[in-house]
C-alpha cells in the first residue's frame, strides 16, 4: 500500500509539474543568472568588432536597472519583430566560464550568457538565451536607453 501511494504521488508530481506564472512587474533581473555577468560587450550592427566593454559594477548595475524598468511596467509584451526592422547592434552579457577539473584558472575564457539585439527607431529588442529567441516590445524610454549604448 505504501508503494502504491508513493507511486501515485510521483506520477501526480511528474504529470502536473511545477509552473510559475509571473505577472508583469514580478520579474527581477537580480534574482536571475544575469547578475552573474562580468562584462557587457557592445557590437554595432554590420561589425564583428567589440567597440565597447562595460565591466565596471556600476555600469553593469545601470544596465540591469534599464532592463528592470523595461520589464517592471505593464507596457511590455512579447511580440513579433516588425517587418523592415534595422538592427542597431548587440549587447552581450558575458562571464568567465566555470573552472573545470584539471583546468588552470588563467585558461578560462569568457562565455556569453545572453545577447540583446537593439533596433533603430523602434521600441523592440530580441533576447537570445540558451537557444531561445524572444522578441519583446519595450516602453519607449527603455528602448531609448538601450539605443543610447550605440
Amino acid at each position: 500500500m505504501k508503494k502504491l501511494i508513493v507511486s501515485i504521488s510521483l506520477c501526480a508530481l511528474l504529470l502536473c509539474g511545477c509552473q510559475v506564472v509571473l505577472a508583469p512587474g514580478a520579474y527581477d533581473l537580480h534574482s536571475d543568472g544575469l547578475t552573474k555577468a562580468e562584462a557587457l560587450h557592445i557590437v554595432p550592427a554590420g561589425s564583428s568588432e567589440v567597440t565597447q566593454v562595460l565591466d565596471d559594477p556600476a555600469e553593469l548595475d545601470a544596465f540591469s536597472r534599464i532592463l528592470n524598468d523595461a520589464v517592471e511596467t505593464d507596457d511590455w509584451a512579447m511580440s513579433s519583430l516588425p517587418h523592415g526592422a534595422v538592427p542597431l547592434g548587440t549587447i552581450t552579457y558575458t562571464q568567465t566560464e566555470t573552472l573545470k577539473l584539471g583546468q588552470r584558472p588563467e585558461e578560462r575564457q569568457m562565455e556569453a550568457l545572453c545577447v540583446f539585439t537593439v533596433y533603430q527607431d523602434i521600441p523592440y529588442t530580441t533576447l537570445e538565451l540558451n537557444g531561445l529567441r524572444l522578441t519583446l516590445q519595450l516602453p519607449e524610454p527603455s528602448a531609448a536607453a538601450l539605443r543610447a549604448y550605440f
